[in-house]
């Protein structure tokens, strides 16, 4: 059976136009006045523009945002956009970010992590950014610093990046199929969210569900996709209720199907055949290459 689903090489207008923040009129007058992309067309005359012009036409946006005149960076490249991000200070510490999350200020929040995401890459931005400033957030929301407001609102806006990056990084070509999801009750999705963008960044197929999944649907959802892996965060919970929740999945889904869990909810005491405790992101991605050098 042939498991490689469609490729996801190019992107609608109106995808195109979210994700740039792009207007319909200013990404078609780039487009004739400099000739920054070149969408095809598909069989019915709608344009569809590639994976690497979304990308570029978000670094032109992002740049012109901060100053720049389009007509004097058009011909630039990706590369030497992103080094002019680095050159003018957008990527910066966490001083002015976290200042923004405290403060609310959605608009110089998203303009700092736009920044680092495109300066970054979804791999390095999740690695060198996400997990150490959701850390952070986490200690001042627990020492009453920072107000759930704020919490929610980084983490929306990170959802929406990493979650848009997904379509935007190469198509999967390995063999080896995963569901990531959180369990039914657990709201706490970014560590697997981390982990769909890592998985995608070594060519595995990804299916990502989001959290709060009863135990069930993630089984079905398994069968489904003939999935080899089913990829499970807990971060809150009682262990009873987590060998309960593992347990009705591994009767639901084929025996060939592991199941790979991490999380503090999880102290991997009960581990067994076909389960797998992955104390750590860089676990899990240690994991994924020696499934796929197996």
């Amino acid at each position: 059976m042939d498991r490689t689903p469609p490729s996801r090489e190019f992107f609608t207008l109106r995808e195109t136009m979210e994700f740039t923040g792009l207007s319909k009129l200013v990404l078609h007058a780039w487009e004739r006045r400099f000739g920054l992309v070149s969408p095809e067309r598909s069989e019915t005359g709608r344009r569809r523009y590639s994976r690497e012009e979304v990308m570029r036409l978000r670094l032109l946006k992002l740049l012109t945002d901060s100053g720049h005149r389009i007509g004097k960076i058009a011909h630039l490249d990706q590369n030497a956009l992103r080094a002019m991000l680095s050159e003018r200070g957008q990527v910066e510490s966490f001083g002015p970010l976290l200042s923004a999350i405290e403060s609310l200020d959605n608009v110089e929040m998203d303009r700092i992590l736009n920044a680092h995401f495109l300066t970054l890459g979804p791999v390095d931005f999740s690695r060198q950014i996400v997990l150490p400033l959701m850390r952070e957030v986490g200690r001042r929301w627990a020492n009453k610093s920072m107000s759930v407001a704020s919490e929610h609102l980084v983490s929306a806006s990170i959802r929406w990046l990493l979650g848009n990056s997904m379509k935007l990084m190469p198509a999967p070509h390995r063999r080896l199929r995963i569901v990531f999801c959180t369990a039914e009750g657990e709201m706490h999705e970014m560590g697997v969210l981390i982990a769909t963008v890592l998985a995608l960044a070594h060519g595995v197929h990804t299916l990502y569900l989001g959290p709060d999944m009863p135990a069930q649907d993630i089984a079905d959802a398994a069968a489904k996709a003939d999935a080899d892996i089913v990829c499970l965060a807990a971060t809150v919970g009682k262990p009873a209720h987590v060998v309960n929740l593992i347990s009705h999945i591994r009767q639901s889904v084929s025996d060939r199907t592991e199941i790979w869990i991490g999380g503090p909810a999880w102290t991997g005491e009960q581990a067994s055949e076909g389960l797998r405790y992955l104390p750590s992101l860089e676990a899990f991605e240690a994991a994924i290459q020696e499934k796929l050098a197996g």
